[in-house]
């Protein structure tokens, strides 16, 4: 088999894996924002019980998916850096030759990164927000979240 068909293969399979990654990233994205809008179900209700809309719910919940979406994803991309050094030089400590130089990473490969996890982080707390726009204003004073 010529080389450059196992490399394109062993792309292929790289971005099998990390599609994985992101949709079960996503699926416990949802889960944590779900979670989050269960247990503030009285907070939001209270906002809506003073007068904020249930788009202004909705944004809030949604802005502060974007605020954890950049911190994650520019930890993320930091973490990443910091394994690919750290993998470079357990490469060189089982003896195989790395070139000299240091560890390229285009511009464009990070913004990419950085803007798939903000967009998927976002789109998992669609629905979550969209549930806690429609909470009830009188849930606040409900026994049942006491």
């Amino acid at each position: 088999m010529p080389r450059h068909l196992e490399i394109t293969g062993f792309v292929w399979l790289l971005v099998a894996v990390g599609l994985v990654a992101v949709f079960v990233g996503a699926f416990i994205i949802n889960n944590t924002f779900s979670i989050t809008v269960a247990q503030r179900t009285r907070e939001m209700a209270m906002l809506r019980a003073i007068g904020a809309s249930g788009r202004q719910v909705k944004r809030s919940v949604l802005v502060e998916a974007f605020a954890i979406g950049a911190v994650a994803s520019t930890a993320g991309l930091a973490a990443g850096i910091g394994v690919a050094s750290g993998l470079r030089q357990l490469m060189s400590l089982f003896g195989f030759d790395m070139p000299n130089g240091p560890t390229v990473i285009s511009s464009n490969a990070m913004i990419m990164s950085f803007a798939v996890g903000v967009i998927v982080t976002v789109l998992s707390a669609w629905l979550p927000a969209r549930r806690a726009a429609k909470i009830a204003p009188i849930a606040a004073f409900s026994r049942r979240w006491r």
